[in-house]
């Protein structure tokens, strides 16, 4: 008997050690175990079954410590005892000291909906950006540029302002003609490394778009000497009236439209009145900085008139002014992806490469260059307006030097002995007869062939041609409103031609206040008696 009982208990102890559950087990076991533990007679199961003492699975399971159903455990839930509390009434001030936080909590929330709106509108607004630039053309803004850091480029990038104009066809023709043509653009480029950092300081000072500083090189590629046909002189194209109207002095001896820092000046105080005057409509103000702010209201008042849109695109302007702008944003797309067009931009660092220098008396800018031991064309080149190269201070005391020769010149300048005014006139003379010999250098080879013919001609001959050879006088005159060349030449009995030829131009276009020199013959007076 105690045999079978620890065969049981080893058995029993297997079976959990092996994670068998009691419900898998059979009745017969079960009731063996029954037996074991004394609970029903030693004979077998099946031949003492008895309905009294009958062993029931969920007893033989219980003993076991086994359970053949799961137990439901039931969770206490805590149910909070409700208390009845009495709300005293609120003094005034605190009434007061409640509403004040009340206020200040709308006003917190107020701000951080607007800051949270901010921020979405920032996001849509890079999102715009990016889907702009994708779509025209600024595919080359990530490509590798190879500038330095600290390159002034970087600056006028950051700087543009206008709307993205590529895609229409006079900004495409710009660009195809700047592309074939790179040897130009890196000649413009290189001059204006000197003047880009005053010009760009000048806009960001007055908040003008940084755009404007691509426009001297569509004026005049930044030669600072450069003319047009039209009379325009300078880095900015100033004619003599406009540039008399925003304070440029001209005399015969210096000319401000060459002073690159006067004319900067004026070129700003201009291009602000204009946008003023078309309502901060920039392509309306450049458009009037070229051909006039009359032309351009003339036009925007027809296009009202008739209905139709007044912007820059869709007014009637002239052909020089049509292609005005669109060359401004072909360059722009040059300072974007120079790559693309097949050149480098050059090296210019975002510090000032110009230096003024305030000069009290008249001084010989080649004897003080050479006294400092730079070339002469070091200084002469950025001062132009001196026109015979002597400071002349009752009308300018400044003059512009490079940074790095700046110490130099400015020791030479102290020292360098005081110009006499007479010395002037000689300089005039001489350029008089240098260009007097440059015209006799042409007519050289007709020269030995005329004096031969002179020779032959008789004593007789030359007076009746004396005799007979107009005398003429020149008139100076004004072009009034409503007046052109044909009418003028008719008036005086002239042709178009001559005067054209002796005021040098090359168009017959003329503006209303351009003085003309024309050629009148004299009357002859009868002899009385």
């Amino acid at each position: 008997m105690p045999l079978r009982k620890s065969i049981a208990i080893a058995l029993l102890v297997t079976l959990s050690l092996m994670g068998l559950s009691i419900a898998n087990a059979s009745d017969r076991d079960l009731e063996y175990a029954a037996a074991v533990f004394g609970l029903s007679s030693s004979a077998p199961a099946a031949q003492q079954y008895d309905a009294s003492n009958k062993i029931s699975r969920g007893d033989a399971t219980a003993i076991l410590g086994f359970s053949s159903t799961p137990r439901v455990v039931q969770s206490q839930r805590y149910i909070p005892v409700q208390r009845t509390v009495k709300v005293q009434p609120r003094s005034h001030a605190a009434q007061l000291r409640h509403q004040r936080l009340l206020n200040k909590r709308r006003l917190e929330n107020q701000q951080r909906v607007r800051n949270q709106q901010r921020r979405l509108n920032h996001r849509r607004q890079l999102v715009n950006k990016a889907n702009s630039q994708r779509n025209y053309g600024y595919r080359n803004l990530g490509r590798r540029t190879g500038l330095a850091g600290n390159s002034i480029w970087h600056r006028v990038r950051n700087g543009f302002r206008f709307r993205n104009e590529t895609y229409r066809p006079a900004v495409q023709r710009a660009i195809r003609q700047y592309k074939n043509h790179p040897a130009r653009l890196s000649r413009a480029l290189n001059r204006s490394t000197d003047y880009l950092h005053y010009v760009i300081t000048e806009l960001e000072r007055r908040r003008m778009p940084l755009d404007l500083v691509l426009l001297p090189m569509v004026e005049s590629a930044y030669v600072n000497k450069a003319r047009s046909h039209a009379g325009a002189v300078g880095l900015w194209q100033f004619i003599p009236e406009t540039g008399r109207r925003y304070g440029l002095k001209q005399t015969r001896g210096f000319d401000g439209r060459m002073d690159v820092m006067e004319s900067t000046r004026a070129a700003m105080d201009y291009l602000q009145f204009l946008h003023r005057e078309f309502r901060g409509d920039w392509l309306l103000a450049l458009a009037a900085y070229n051909c006039g702010e009359n032309r351009v209201r003339r036009e925007v008042a027809k296009n009202k008139a008739r209905g139709l849109r007044t912007d820059y695109w869709s007014l009637s302007l002239p052909a020089e002014t049509k292609y005005y702008i669109p060359k401004l944003l072909a360059y722009r797309e040059v300072i974007r992806s120079p790559y693309s067009f097949g050149i480098h931009l050059p090296h210019a660092i975002n510090t000032p490469q110009l230096v003024q220098i305030n000069v009290r008396k008249a001084v010989d800018l080649k004897q003080l260059a050479r006294d400092a031991g730079v070339h002469p064309s070091t200084v002469t080149r950025l001062n132009p307006s001196y026109k015979y190269g002597i400071t002349m201070p009752s009308l300018s005391r400044r003059i512009v030097l490079p940074r790095r020769h700046a110490g130099t010149l400015q020791r030479a300048i102290l020292y360098a002995p005081a110009v006499h005014p007479s010395r002037l006139v000689r300089y005039a003379r001489v350029n008089k007869k240098k260009r007097y010999k440059r015209k006799s250098k042409k007519r050289k080879s007709y020269k030995k062939y005329a004096s031969y013919k002179r020779q032959k001609k008789s004593r007789r001959y030359k007076k009746s041609r004396k005799y007979k050879k107009s005398k003429k006088r020149i008139v100076h005159y004004r072009v009034r409103s409503g007046e052109n060349l044909t009418r003028i030449a008719t008036r005086y009995g002239t042709t178009v031609r001559k005067i054209m030829r002796l005021n040098r131009m090359r168009s017959s276009r003329v503006y209303v206040g351009k003085r003309l020199k024309i050629t009148r013959k004299k009357k002859r007076r009868s002899k009385v008696g």
